[in-house]
C-alpha cells in the first residue's frame, strides 16, 4: 500500500533497483564531486554547511554510551562517503573496515586515511557485506547513509551484518525514520520497520532515537 501510493518521481526511494541505479549515480560519478562539491560530506548543495563539530556530538551522544568504554574494537563501516563519520570510529578501533557501493568513495578514503595501520577498503554490491572477511567484528555502523536507502536493501544488508558480528557485537544505523520524504531524498524505511526487520533475523532492538525529525539512529545486538 505504501509502495503504491509514492508519486512516481520518488520511486527510486522504495523500489531497489532504482535504489541502487540512483545512489551509484549519486555518489559515485568521479572523486571531483566529493571534493568540490560535497567537500568530503561537509557540505550538501541546498543544505547547509556541517559544523566542525557535529560528527563528534552526535558519536558522543548516541554511539559511544554502548561501548563500555572500550576503544579496541574490530569495526565495519559501511557507506563512509568521503569519510566523514570515519575519525570517530578510528579512534574507538583496533582495525578498521570501510565498504562502499561507490569506488569514488573507496578511493577518496584510501586518500584521506592513508596512514593509519590497520585500514582496510571494499567496493561491494550495493546490499550486502560478503566481500569483507571475518565474522568477529565488534561493531558495525553507518552514518548518514542509509537514510538514502530503500527498506529492502537495508534488510538484505541487516542479514549480511549479522554474519559477520560476534556475539554480543553491535549494529548502530543512522536510517530514515519516518518513510519517504522529497526532502533529503529520505528512504521508506521507518523507525518500526527497522525494528520489525531486526526482530526478524534475531536481533535485540537496544534503543532507537530520533536525531533530526526524520532521521533515526538504532542500534542493535546480536545475542
Amino acid at each position: 500500500m505504501g509502495q503504491a501510493s509514492t508519486p512516481d518521481r520518488l520511486k527510486f526511494l522504495v523500489d531497489e533497483d532504482l535504489n541502487l541505479q540512483w545512489n551509484k549515480q549519486t555518489w559515485g560519478r568521479d572523486e571531483d564531486i566529493w571534493r568540490n562539491t560535497y567537500r568530503y560530506g561537509y557540505y550538501w548543495p541546498g543544505g547547509t554547511n556541517q559544523k566542525n563539530n557535529i560528527v563528534t556530538l552526535i558519536a558522543e551522544k548516541y554511539l559511544l554510551p554502548h561501548l563500555d568504554g572500550r576503544r579496541d574494537l574490530k569495526i565495519m563501516e559501511l557507506a563512509p562517503g568521503g569519510g566523514r563519520f570515519t575519525p570517530e570510529l578510528i579512534r574507538l578501533s583496533r582495525e578498521m573496515h570501510l565498504v562502499d557501493y561507490n569506488d569514488a568513495c573507496i578511493s577518496i578514503c584510501k586518500e584521506r586515511f592513508q596512514y593509519y595501520p590497520n585500514m582496510q577498503f571494499y567496493v561491494n554490491d550495493g546490499k550486502s557485506v560478503s566481500i569483507v572477511p571475518g565474522d568477529d567484528f565488534d561493531l558495525i555502523a553507518s552514518f548518514d547513509s542509509m537514510v538514502h536507502m530503500a527498506a529492502s536493501v537495508i534488510e538484505k544488508y541487516i542479514a549480511s551484518f549479522v554474519c559477520k558480528l560476534k556475539s554480543g557485537g553491535i549494529i548502530w544505523l543512522d536510517h530514515s525514520g519516518k518513510g519517504v520524504s522529497e526532502a533529503g531524498c529520505r528512504s521508506d524505511m521507518t523507525k518500526e520497520r527497522m525494528a520489525s526487520i531486526a526482530e526478524s533475523h534475531g536481533l535485540f532492538v537496544s534503543t532507537q532515537s530520533f536525531r533530526s525529525p526524520t532521521d533515526c539512529i538504532t542500534v542493535l545486538i546480536k545475542q
